[in-house]
């Protein structure tokens, strides 16, 4: 993915402008906060007429949420060698925030034109083209508030593919206790060296495959059988309305080797990581390592 991509609106004229409400047959409502979402629309394009098609996610019934408008040129449009220009432009709400052009190419046999929004963990985009994606765009996509996810169309075409796939969040668990200082104050009388607040200190991750969502403080309050809730406290940055004090961040379950655990935890999206991710205590119990190699990488945290 190019930063050429995209061009600031500043320097574009563009008559694109944001769609104000969609018709209920293309939309899909997502009630619930997501892990990932996957949106696949493909068009079969006007044989003389350029399309302008709207994608819209994050909408309701009264807002317009954000979108990208792209043209979908017409058959005749596309040249057998250089193949056709589409412009686009992306909106959160009614405010342009980025547009661009791109050039792409139609299938003899059978052309058609996809646009397919995909948001997860990592990040969230529309890939544009016709015989392939020929442009990736990124966008902002509220996982915690999906809305309405669809599309429209100034003139009719025929769909070639309307697909939409999500998987939707671990119901959100907190701490059983009133306040934050209520739960500090539970901990400080623990007897267990390794319940209490821990900060974050350092991480190793593999560029381009994780990110760090913040630096996080947690705690870790002790359960039944020998493992520990890890309780969210602050440091969310990626996604931060979409956590609150005393959430439970992941948990500790212990394996048959002492200081040794099975890791589950919730990355910024509130995805669930637990596949080959596991946990332990270095320097005499005072940093708490969480090991997630298949998902790019490791953090550290040190005990307050």
């Amino acid at each position: 993915m190019a930063l050429s991509d995209l061009i600031p609106v500043l320097c574009l004229a563009s008559a694109f402008t944001a769609a104000a409400a969609l018709p209920c047959e293309n939309t899909v409502a997502i009630a619930d906060a997501v892990e990932s979402v996957d949106y696949h629309l493909r068009l079969k394009p006007h044989k003389t007429r350029t399309a302008r098609c709207t994608l819209v996610w994050n909408a309701s019934d009264s807002t317009a949420g954000r979108s990208i408008v792209f043209d979908i040129p017409s058959v005749v449009q596309c040249d057998s060698r250089l193949g056709f220009v589409s412009r686009y432009t992306v909106f959160s709400g009614d405010s342009a925030i980025a547009s661009g052009e791109f050039t792409g190419m139609y299938a003899a046999a059978e052309p058609g034109f996809s646009a397919v929004l995909r948001a997860d963990g990592t990040g969230s985009s529309v890939s544009l083209g016709g015989k392939k994606s020929e442009c990736l765009v990124p966008v902002p996509f509220d996982s915690g508030r999906p809305g309405l996810v669809g599309y429209t169309s100034d003139i009719a075409l025929e769909e070639l593919r309307n697909s939409l796939r999500y998987k939707s969040r671990p119901q959100t668990e907190f701490a059983d206790c009133e306040s934050v200082a209520a739960f500090e104050a539970a901990l400080e009388r623990s007897d267990d060296p390794r319940e209490g607040v821990w900060h974050y200190l350092d991480r190793d991750l593999k560029e381009g495959k994780a990110f760090l969502g913040g630096e996080y403080t947690v705690a870790l309050k002790a359960t039944a059988g020998g493992g520990y809730d890890i309780v969210y406290l602050s440091g969310a940055r990626y996604g931060a309305d979409s956590w609150s004090p005393l959430m439970i961040k992941g948990r500790l379950r212990p394996t048959p080797f002492a200081g040794h655990y099975d890791l589950e935890w919730l990355d910024a999206s509130g995805r669930a990581l637990d596949r080959e991710t596991s946990a332990d205590f270095e320097i005499e119990g005072k940093v708490l390592r969480l090991n997630m190699p298949l998902y790019g990488g490791t953090l550290r945290f040190r005990r307050r």
